[in-house]
């Protein structure tokens, strides 16, 4: 009976940390097997839908770490996770709700204001634009946009400076999404700042 009990138990733990979406807390900066682990959900795409946070640490003791969050193709379990891992991390939760914990990343929860935890912005995440439009909606573009209106204004309209700052951003990939889509509006802008400063 005890038996039957116990894999009821495993059962119904199973299934509810059954998920598409999974969490993991890493430190590449000393650890090259985080850092492996981070390149390769980077460099595949087709397997991962991602978004990661670069945490500075905010108090004494603290290391700088890496938030990452995943979306599968399909729903997996922790277990088979950390075997696909290899034994690479020691640790994975299932996310159950992604926009919560999309919030959690960048400390815009009620816990992290409380806590007087750093606020990350939108623009410090970095992953496939897809999942972040899913995760944080079109202010992920529009901000882009506006961080690069202020880069064109700090230029003073010179646009080949203003790409050569997108393309060196940590983020330059969402930025030149944002730059493709509203391109006709920011070389318009550039030129407009341009000749007032002439």
């Amino acid at each position: 009976m005890n038996t039957e009990k116990k894999e009821l138990q495993e059962t119904e733990v199973t299934h509810v940390t059954r998920s598409q979406y999974f969490a993991m807390v890493l430190y590449p900066d000393e650890n090259e097997i985080h850092k492996g682990v981070i390149n390769y959900i980077v460099e595949r795409p087709e397997l991962f839908e991602y978004v990661l946070v670069i945490h500075e640490p905010e108090e004494e003791g603290k290391k700088k770490h890496v938030h990452l969050m995943y979306k599968l193709p399909a729903c997996s379990y922790p277990k088979s996770q950390l075997k696909f891992w290899a034994g690479l991390i020691d640790y994975i939760e299932p996310v159950r709700d992604y926009l919560a914990y999309a919030r959690y990343m960048i400390h815009d929860s009620p816990s992290a204001i409380i806590e007087g935890k750093k606020h990350y912005s939108i623009a410090d995440v970095q992953g496939t634009d897809k999942f972040k439009q899913k995760l944080f909606g079109k202010s992920v573009l529009l901000h882009n946009l506006g961080n690069i209106l202020d880069l064109v204004e700090t230029t003073s309209g010179n646009i080949s400076l203003v790409l050569r700052d997108v393309l060196s951003s940590c983020n330059s990939d969402s930025l030149l999404s944002a730059l493709t889509q509203y391109q006709y509006l920011i070389v318009n802008a550039s030129n407009q700042i341009f000749n007032l400063n002439k």
